[in-house]
């Protein structure tokens, strides 16, 4: 048995719902087509497997990688499903993103009629087409064994592919900081947990050595997950995979404005379905109402202007986050919660067999 997993230099995310639904195929059946910090995060979880070092977000320079009539397996990469298609591979499609492709990438989606099978992760309301199957969650790891406590507080910027503090991203993060540290380090202990190897450089001047401020770099996925399912007050980014395993843990907590297209909309459609804490920049809904379903380049640069407009004054942040701290009993838990469908991996590996068969 032979499949071909793409695998898009996208973060965490990516990366981690390939290691989840791989789980009950072995090692030397699986050639992962990934390159970047998706390939060395699924190297170091899976090395047996057989690597190929390409960048799937740009399709053509994959081609001849995969043998005539191999199965494909594609993680959350419409466009390369499609392209996968178009040179006649056998292709299927597991899908954690299935509400954002219509609202920005419509034309990238693959014919769902020509797909060998199509997993379609539940999340936000009614799915258009495919299988749906249970968020992709280590259960394991996301549950409370204990109260969380009240005095600690975390602010999460993401998993394995978030970039330092030479990167845009790291702007936004220093601007949120600056905005929550005061706010929240008259509350409880605040630790700060990111994958930037340089987190502390962050962090405005003064506050790394603030005895209430603790920055834990690069932390590991169980640590991670014991950190948020401790705390009392959790920050995260609008990411589907922290926000799922956010559900699955019962933890309610206060959702950062996005920074990327899928996160602003995800955040939006969280306050829209009635959750109270998820953030939005101002204005953001307006804005976006007017190119959604356009090309991708001109959503990517109306979110640069939303996000820029927004950073310019931070009181929306501090107000929201205000509110979020003085909520007091108050427990509404995030809108993400499907009983009884099966588990990708369970359903991965039931295609794969009678792929072969």
């Amino acid at each position: 048995m032979t499949i071909y997993v793409d695998v898009p230099d996208l973060g965490f995310g990516p990366a981690s719902t390939a290691l989840a639904v791989l789980a009950a195929i072995p090692d030397d059946g699986v050639h992962i087509l990934a390159t970047g910090e998706s390939a060395r995060h699924l190297l170091r979880e899976r090395p047996g497997c057989t690597h190929h070092d390409v960048n799937t977000l740009r399709p053509p320079s994959c081609s001849g990688v995969v043998p005539p009539g191999a199965l494909i397996v594609s993680i959350t990469n419409p466009e390369f499903a499609a392209w996968a298609l178009e040179q006649g591979h056998e292709v299927g499609v597991v899908d954690v993103l299935p509400w954002l492709w219509p609202l920005s990438r419509p034309a990238a989606e693959p014919d769902p009629a020509r797909l060998r099978f199509h997993l379609v992760q539940a999340g936000f309301g009614p799915l258009p087409h495919g299988e749906p199957v249970a968020p992709v969650v280590d259960r394991a790891l996301w549950r409370r064994s204990a109260p969380p406590r009240p005095d600690l507080a975390v602010i999460g910027f993401g998993g394995m592919g978030m970039r330092g503090a030479d990167h845009p991203l790291g702007a936004f993060a220093r601007w949120l900081l600056a905005a929550a540290l005061p706010v929240l380090v008259d509350r409880a202990h605040v630790v700060v947990a990111g994958g930037a190897a340089d987190l502390a450089a962050l962090l405005p001047p003064g506050w790394a050595r603030h005895p209430a401020v603790e920055v834990r770099p690069a932390v590991p996925a169980a640590g991670y997950a014991t950190l948020l399912c401790t705390a009392g007050q959790v920050l995260i980014p609008a990411g589907m995979s922290t926000l799922h395993e956010c559900a699955s843990a019962g933890i309610a907590p206060f959702v950062q404005p996005g920074w990327t297209i899928s996160t602003m909309l995800a955040a939006q459609r969280l306050a829209e379905d009635g959750y109270p804490h998820a953030c939005r920049w101002p204005g953001q809904r307006e804005a976006f109402a007017q190119v959604l379903g356009r090309p991708e380049p001109e959503l990517i640069a109306r979110a640069a202007r939303i996000v820029a407009g927004g950073m310019a004054d931070p009181d929306f942040l501090t107000a929201a986050l205000r509110r979020f701290l003085e909520r007091g009993a108050e427990h509404v838990p995030l809108p993400l919660v499907h009983a009884g469908l099966p588990r990708a991996a369970d359903r991965l590996a039931e295609h794969v067999a009678e792929w072969l068969s």
